[in-house]
């Protein structure tokens, strides 16, 4: 059948076989963008680069969500980990933008803001880029499970499925 329950691959047949050929190509091809991104986030170290990692983890989160029927235990756990870079992409994303409103307000000259204020809001300021900091090195560690383990057992079950549909095709009586 086409749609697998959930944590048991789906049976191949003669009624799957472009969704099961076609995964791995639209998996691997949202991860390697996410590789790229996470490369130019590292070396720019900018929230707008992060941001952009955040924007295709989430593309690689929904594309292993339309497949994951088909990969059982190995897209559940990657899809966990997926999940878990996002949280703390979300976190560092969150802390640069309040840092930066802070900021804003506070150079206003219309605000005429009591020094007091201003004294507050510069350590808000400082805390919230200490977290975005925290959050970066979080975003390095999950980005490290995401591209170890997890990411090579769900590319193996992908090619196991795909030898395996390409055996049943062969089989198959044209």
């Amino acid at each position: 059948d086409l749609l697998a329950r959930p944590g048991r691959p789906a049976r191949l047949g003669p009624d799957n076989p472009p969704a099961a050929g076609g995964a791995p190509q639209l998996v691997r091809r949202s991860f390697s963008k996410v590789r790229k991104a996470a490369r130019h986030a590292r070396a720019d170290g900018t929230a707008a680069a992060h941001h952009a990692l955040r924007r295709r983890a989430k593309r690689l989160r929904y594309t292993n969500e339309a497949f994951d029927g088909f990969y059982g235990d190995e897209a559940q756990k990657l899809l966990r980990t997926i999940a878990r870079l996002q949280s703390c992409l979300g976190s560092h994303q969150d802390a640069n933008v309040a840092a930066g409103r802070l900021q804003a307000i506070a150079t206003l000259r219309k605000n005429r803001l009591p020094s007091e204020t201003l004294f507050l809001m510069g350590v808000l300021s400082e805390r919230r880029c200490a977290k975005a900091a925290d959050a970066g090195r979080r975003v390095r560690k999950r980005y490290a499970k995401l591209r170890g383990r997890r990411w090579k057992d769900l590319r193996r079950g992908m090619d196991d499925l795909a030898h395996a549909q390409a055996a049943a095709a062969k089989r198959a009586p044209a």
